[in-house]
């Protein structure tokens, strides 16, 4: 994410645009230019997701893709029928997801952007789909890193 997207955040939460702002994604000499609002801020539980990005949840943005731009290569699959999940032919990183379901948006994921930690969800959808061990996180050790080092390598290696 760049530098300016607190103040983009910001400005839409205060109910403001988000004109002309630049994310830099994860990827190399990728970068996403939009120039709107956000349609929504959410966390997805759904199965669907959690196939698609083999994790238990996905973050993401909607986007107007009229407003929307981006330089870099992106291949697309598709992943059922008319549901389409952009991706770097480089590093294989997930960019976003878009359906004919909601044809005025794409889904573009908040892990994607440089600081993903200063996203702000406005909601969780899908919960019957949540994993249950999410529960069970704040309750369970937690470490800056690995708990314990790769055979082989010295702690500097494994950050």
């Amino acid at each position: 994410m760049c530098q300016y997207l607190s103040s983009c955040l910001e400005k839409r939460r205060a109910g403001g645009g988000s004109n002309g702002t630049r994310w830099a994604l994860h990827v190399r000499g990728g970068h996403l230019d939009y120039s709107g609002d956000t349609t929504r801020n959410l966390v997805c539980h759904c199965a669907d997701c959690q196939r698609a990005t083999s994790a238990p949840l996905t973050a993401f943005l909607g986007m107007k893709p009229e407003q929307l731009s981006w330089t870099g290569d992106i291949r697309h699959y598709e992943s059922s029928p008319n549901t389409f999940r952009g991706f770097c032919p480089s590093c294989g990183t997930r960019l976003y997801f878009r359906s004919d379901r909601w044809p005025h948006e794409i889904h573009v994921h908040a892990a994607t952007m440089a600081n993903p930690q200063d996203y702000p969800p406005d909601a969780q959808v899908f919960m019957p789909s949540r994993a249950k061990w999410l529960d069970r996180l704040p309750s369970i050790p937690a470490h800056e890193g690995f708990q314990q080092q790769p055979s082989g390598h010295s702690p500097a290696e494994t950050r």
